[in-house]
């Protein structure tokens, strides 16, 4: 049986001995303690890292002082369920994100029936090109303006027309008047397709505001997951809360279990 001056003793040297001070130590401590523990060692997934919650578990154990490994499994539970109530979070917010990208914005507004003559694409969700759009009013322009398609006459009072000719000529490594020989239609063709191409982007330009519009509508939908969802989490949200009361009153039981042996030692010892 321990004397008087022996407990003396031993509390001094606790005094003294206060474990490691420098932030590294401590840490390695954590780890020590996170990597014997009986439930952590399988926890961790491949993109988590092990160094936040050692850093949980070294907190843990700084603030609930657990003695013994009883104690120690009982803050590791602490830990498991504080880290996994951390990863529904994620995981609800890794939800919400991927519901809100362009794709998938894009996707939903494409089974929007009576808004859309066609899928939307990703593209379709960013402003439309203001340059394009000055481009394709200025091609119009020229078309309709044209009394006859000679190329001498494109040249002269369509130069935005004549030089898209010769880059779609240059593109084929062709000469313009080979370009316009291989057209069926010819030089006329050639105009009438470009300009309703034009026109076309045109009418793309003019809608875009009220697809955009409609984009945001739709991702302001998405801030909250579906109940369905949200029921699931919220029923896993309490099993973790259950369990975390569970290992924390189980902790301070264990604590004060000890605590009364050790003052049931100390008035023995007397």
């Amino acid at each position: 049986m321990s004397t008087l001056a022996q407990i003396d003793a031993n509390r001094k040297n606790a005094v003294l001995s206060t474990g490691p001070t420098s932030a590294e130590g401590k840490l390695t401590s954590s780890r020590n303690a996170t990597r014997h523990g009986l439930f952590t060692s399988r926890l961790l997934l491949d993109h988590e890292d092990p160094t936040e919650l050692d850093a949980l578990m070294f907190d843990l154990s700084e603030s609930l002082e657990p003695v013994g490994p009883v104690e120690h499994a009982l803050v590791e539970r602490i830990a498991i369920a504080m880290w996994r109530q951390r990863r529904l979070v994620a995981a609800e917010s890794a939800e919400l994100q991927i519901d809100r990208r362009p794709a998938s914005i894009a996707r939903a507004m494409t089974y929007i029936d009576g808004v859309f003559s066609r899928k939307v694409g990703e593209d379709k969700l960013r402003p439309f090109s203001e340059d394009e759009k000055a481009w394709c009013e200025t091609i119009v322009a020229e078309c309709d303006a044209l009394d006859d398609f000679e190329i001498e006459t494109i040249k002269r009072c369509a130069p935005n027309l004549y030089v898209q000719m010769q880059e779609d000529a240059d593109t084929g490594f062709k000469t313009i008047e080979e370009l316009i020989d291989d057209q069926d239609g010819g030089a006329l063709a050639y105009v009438d397709e470009l300009a309703t191409w034009c026109q076309q982007r045109l009418a793309e330009a003019a809608q875009r505001p009220a697809l955009l519009e409609l984009a945001e509508q739709l991702r302001g939908t998405k801030l909250v997951l579906p109940m369905k969802q949200l029921e699931v989490m919220a029923r896993y949200q309490t099993t973790l809360d259950n369990q975390l009361y569970k290992a924390l009153r189980a902790l301070r039981e264990a604590q004060d279990w000890r605590r009364q042996r050790e003052r049931t030692a100390a008035d023995n010892d007397e």
